[in-house]
């Protein structure tokens, strides 16, 4: 059966393809180490390269002398969506300020693990001149899905007390033990009970409280470090006010239909309402404000008749070039 997300976007087979996330200390999740493609290149500890003009810097590949600037996020901060290294966020960033980026995005992560990946990051040097946050949407979806228990909050507890928690063992056991209880697997690993109505939580309220939290570490780090820190609520193509193409409405209701058995219809429909999202967009934006933070929401740059997106979340090259652009401007 033919792959409509792939042969409207050829670069995404190869990220549909890469090895799932490792584990590591405290932050959980980490991207795969070493991995090497035409598309893809990551150092030893997960973290994506950024290129440009035969330079290649990375958490792992950099000049301790070095003034460094960062792009951490999710996906779209890792890059999914953009055909080679060259082409990330970050490696545009570099190429057009003649600064060093590092990308430290990691694929499903949210924002307690990004301020992690920071500290590690500070760990090896403290010449960070700015980080940009391109981020918001995992923190809505997961809240919005799983309720007033915290999906990754709660797991950040036992995770890193007990690294064996989640043992392939304990995992297994768990599956099989679900099959044969009216509990849900994540409630028997987790002992989090997740909402029956995913339309009667408010996850943004739940969301903005985790950012509240969240902000107030970014005002410290910058303060302590003399670090300029923005946030950019990341695109959403639904938030946007471009024009959504052929090829982007056909690969997203492709994509849509073979999720028709999970919770994404049901999430999906609730991010997609306009007064869901401006209520998100204007609560992040008072945060920032109050914290001292510049914000900016990404969805007001992009009004392209253009494909830009490779699903609803994901940019290709031209939408990480768009966004590029914006984000130099506001620099």
């Amino acid at each position: 059966m033919t792959n409509l997300k792939h042969q409207n976007f050829p670069q995404m087979k190869a990220y549909d393809e890469m090895p799932p996330g490792e584990v590591t200390p405290f932050a959980m999740l980490k991207g795969p180490s070493n991995f090497a493609s035409k598309e893809i290149n990551t150092d030893q500890e997960g973290f994506r390269f950024s290129s440009f003009d035969g330079k290649e810097k990375s958490f792992c590949n950099f000049d301790t002398s070095e003034v460094l600037n960062i792009i951490i996020g999710g996906s779209t901060a890792f890059g999914v969506g953009s055909s080679s290294d060259e082409l990330t966020l970050s490696s545009m960033l570099m190429k057009n300020t003649g600064e060093t980026w590092i990308n430290l995005g990691v694929r499903g992560c949210v924002s307690l693990q990004e301020y992690m990946y920071l500290l590690k990051l500070i760990e090896k040097t403290q010449k960070i001149k700015r980080i940009i946050f391109l981020s918001g949407i995992n923190d809505l979806y997961i809240n919005t899905m799983e309720g007033k228990a915290n999906f990754f909050d709660n797991r950040f507890e036992f995770f890193n007390s007990n690294l064996s928690f989640y043992s392939p063992r304990r995992i297994s056991y768990t599956y099989l033990k679900s099959f044969f209880s009216k509990k849900s697997f994540n409630e028997l690993l987790t002992g989090i009970k997740r909402k029956e109505k995913i339309s009667d939580i408010n996850g943004i309220d739940i969301t903005l409280d985790k950012y509240k939290r969240n902000f107030l570490l970014y005002k410290s780090l910058s303060m302590s470090l003399d670090i300029s820190l923005i946030f950019i609520l990341q695109p959403f193509i639904y938030w946007t006010n471009k024009k959504i193409s052929k090829k982007e409405k056909s690969t997203i209701e492709y994509l849509e239909r073979k999720q028709l058995k999970t919770n994404w219809p049901e999430v999906s429909k609730i991010l997609k309402d306009d007064n869901y999202y401006t209520k998100y967009s204007n609560g992040l934006e008072k945060l920032a404000i109050e914290n001292d933070l510049r914000f900016f929401d990404s969805n007001k740059w992009i009004n392209t008749l253009d494909t830009m997106f490779c699903d609803s979340v994901h940019l290709n090259d031209l939408g990480n070039n768009i966004l590029n652009e914006c984000i130099i401007r506001e620099l």
